[in-house]
């Protein structure tokens, strides 16, 4: 290399030399000319060099040199190098996030830093976008809000805890990021090596990159305890995005630990892929096949019909059998609390409304956090049982198959019967003010009562409004 480049310099100076001594001839045409540059190509080396020569009067633009990473927390002291190779000094977590609490962990490679979770999800196929809307500053709380939102389409209880633990942690590191200095009420955050806690169990990384704790999760013990640790080293190489799942990953984490959860393979599968544009695709059958693999026990939906007198309806995802139906789970003899009364005698009016109780229901069908379907059992429809709601009463005479049901519409509001004929229905009246009325019945002075005027009678055609009102 060297002899190359003095042979160059030596064509140069010979070049120079000529054209500034007058009894040398200058070339007289232009191919004499390329001849002798061709001449200089020639004597340079042709394999590439990181060495650059610059001609007079020539500019060359260099790019930027990338940050290595890893380099950089060697330099900061977050890791060192006989770490680099020994992930030995991981202990063991425990359970339920006691002890020395449970981690998050986050693959730090040369030129990128992402939770494990996003590295597990792209193994996956999963393409994770929490900024679908392509705003030009996404937030940590816009972008934790993409993840609820794709997730309450299926499982609006988990979704709404998904978001009060996640935005526990954003209301933090929003205060950080208006006043660095400030104590967060969840969160801490500081220039802190988090010890290694062994809770992954994960079996593979990206070659010529590690694995470091990032966050340790607890819960917290005294009254100023914080429940999260974030590396605050960690944390500012990350993007937005990776910073957003590493909330995500913490609030899906609790939820599982919740739920018994000793290692984190789940939340980290789980929050993998409600971040992904792939979970769009998911209908509400897959999503509960995800599910009940996970930690979680129960898949519970508020009620929001008259006609339940519970406020939430819960299916254990481990013991109760169910099956697919018309893109709902249905899960035989599935007890609930309806408002089925016995007729109205003199113990009722002595003692009250005397409804059925422990009512084993041939099947329950639910879909995306909704009551859909309840097939009643056929001897409750004949023994002129009354189903009674605030502005309807529907007298049960005859079951007309073996599978009498009510049926509720997307908003889990009744919607209609089927295959079961009535021998009264009646719409209900509260007394208010001195006057009627069938839409009133706060702070009425008396009622419900029947509406004779309107009654309907021997019909198997029972239908209702989206009030729960009859539909005649």
């Amino acid at each position: 290399m060297k002899l190359n480049l003095s042979l160059i310099f030596l064509s140069l100076f010979a070049m120079t030399g000529s054209m500034a001594d007058p009894t040398v001839s200058e070339p007289e045409t232009e191919e004499a000319i390329e001849q002798s540059v061709e001449e200089i190509r020639l004597i340079a080396p042709k394999e590439e060099t990181s060495s650059v020569l610059v001609l007079p009067g020539s500019q060359v633009t260099r790019e930027e040199p990338q940050i290595n990473l890893i380099q950089e927390l060697l330099d900061r002291n977050v890791i060192t190098e006989e770490s680099l190779n020994n992930q030995s000094n991981r202990v063991n977590s425990t359970t339920r996030s006691g002890g020395m609490g449970n981690g998050g962990d986050a693959v730090i490679c040369p030129e990128k830093i992402e939770m494990l979770d996003s590295y597990e999800a792209g193994k996956l196929r999963f393409n994770i976008n929490l900024n679908p809307e392509n705003l030009e500053a996404p937030t940590w709380r816009s972008m934790v809000n993409v993840a609820v939102q794709r997730l309450e389409r299926f499982d609006e209880v988990l979704a709404t805890k998904l978001y009060d633990y996640s935005m526990e942690m954003v209301n933090d590191f929003e205060k950080f990021e208006l006043y660095p200095n400030a104590r967060g009420q969840h969160v801490y955050l500081g220039r802190d090596v988090i010890i290694e806690i062994d809770d992954s169990a994960h079996v593979s990384l990206p070659e010529g990159c590690i694995l470091r704790q990032f966050i340790s999760q607890r819960a917290p013990r005294f009254r100023r305890d914080f429940r999260y640790e974030f590396s605050l080293s960690i944390w500012e190489l990350m993007d937005k995005q990776e910073q957003a799942m590493a909330i995500l990953h913490e609030a899906w984490y609790r939820i599982m630990l919740e739920n018994g959860a000793t290692d984190s393979v789940a939340a980290r599968y789980m929050n993998g892929l409600v971040a992904s544009e792939f979970f769009d695709s998911y209908t509400f059958i897959d999503y509960i096949e995800e599910i009940k693999e996970t930690e979680l026990k129960e898949y519970i939906v508020p009620n929001t019909s008259e006609a339940i007198k519970q406020s939430e309806i819960k299916l254990d995802l481990k013991e109760h059998i169910y099956r697919a139906e018309d893109g709902m789970i249905c899960a035989p003899n599935f007890k609930v609390q309806a408002s089925i009364k016995k007729p109205y005698n003199l113990r009722a009016i002595i003692r009250g409304q005397d409804y059925v109780t422990n009512i084993q229901f041939q099947d329950v069908c639910f879909k995306d956090s909704r009551l859909r379907k309840v097939v009643l059992p056929v001897a409750m429809v004949q023994r002129e049982r009354i189903l009674r709601l605030p502005f309807a009463q529907v007298y049960f005479d005859e079951a007309l198959s073996e599978t009498p049901a009510m049926h509720f519409n997307e908003e889990g509001k009744l919607s209609h019967l089927t295959d079961i004929r009535a021998s009264h229905l009646y719409r209900m009246y509260y007394e208010c003010d001195g006057a009627r009325s069938f839409d009133r019945m706060a702070g009425c002075e008396s009622g419900p009562y029947n509406d004779r005027d309107s009654v309907i009678q021997n019909t198997s055609v029972i239908q209702f409004d989206g009030d729960e009102k009859l539909a005649f």
